[in-house]
């Protein structure tokens, strides 16, 4: 067992979720979640099982800047995308702002 430090409460997510992808032709289209009912600005922890998938965030606004990838025809720098791969038993948590600032998704067959 480990020990809380003192004065450190432990993590506690504001929303949790666990999705189960059985192979690659499972997804989620792309979203982000509207928690109306828990409040602004929530921290979601999400814990993948089963198939290897990859989990792509979109930035809201136009014209982030950023290290991923590029869309056709933009400016440098402006960020399209951001692919996090996700294996059996990853745990992604998006902190705030994440909802407020990004979309995502698990396309089919991670593309």
């Amino acid at each position: 067992n480990r020990r809380i430090e003192e004065g450190r409460p432990p993590f506690t997510p504001t929303y949790s979720l666990c999705n189960v992808y059985r192979n690659a032709d499972d997804h989620l289209g792309r979203h982000n979640d509207t928690l109306t009912h828990i409040g602004p600005l929530p921290t979601i922890a999400s814990l993948s099982l089963g198939a290897g998938r990859t989990f792509r965030i979109h930035p809201k606004h136009k014209g982030e800047a950023g290290s991923g990838k590029q869309a056709a025809g933009s400016s440098q720098g402006a960020l399209r995308f951001i692919d996090i791969p996700l294996t059996h038993n990853t745990l992604v948590i998006m902190w705030p702002p994440a909802q407020e600032e990004w979309q995502h998704e698990v396309s089919v067959n991670g593309g």
